[in-house]
């Protein structure tokens, strides 16, 4: 996206509407885009969440086989050093969806109902604005007809 010219701004010339009509539509596929980004964000969170919830079974279900070796010391201390490598793997899993969620999902939330959102209101005031002043350059000119 190219920089609106400040200069065609304050001429309102077809240049700056056509600018400001890019900007605009620029703006909207970017909403759209951080949109489907959060959605996808937030799947992958509750898969993720859904996959450290089974991994935590499969722990166990490992630790519940250890017990069952109590007696042969090289496959207890075996299963007991898988267990503690797929504990770690597990934590860091965690660490990461939490991670995810605390700081990309938390940031294009933010994204979407404050900036995008500020961005729009300027822009619908903006319009609101130059709508009222084309109204009024209208009747004065119109009004100086008719004297």
């Amino acid at each position: 996206m190219n920089e609106i010219d400040f200069e065609e701004c304050l001429k309102d010339s077809p240049v700056y509407r056509n600018q400001l009509r890019q900007a605009t539509n620029h703006i909207d596929m970017l909403e759209d885009r951080l949109e489907q980004m959060s959605k996808s964000c937030n799947a992958v969170i509750n898969i993720g969440k859904t996959f450290v919830q089974e991994f935590q079974k499969f722990l166990k279900s490992i630790y519940d086989v250890r017990e069952l070796f109590a007696s042969d010391e090289v496959t207890f201390k075996s299963l007991a050093k898988f267990g503690e490598y797929l504990s770690e793997i597990q934590a860091l899993f965690s660490s990461l969806f939490e991670q995810t969620s605390n700081s990309v999902l938390r940031t294009l939330t933010r994204m979407l109902k404050e900036d995008i959102r500020k961005v729009k209101d300027q822009g619908k005031l903006f319009e609101r604005l130059s709508s009222d002043y084309d109204i009024a350059l209208q009747k004065n000119a119109d009004a100086s007809k008719t004297k």
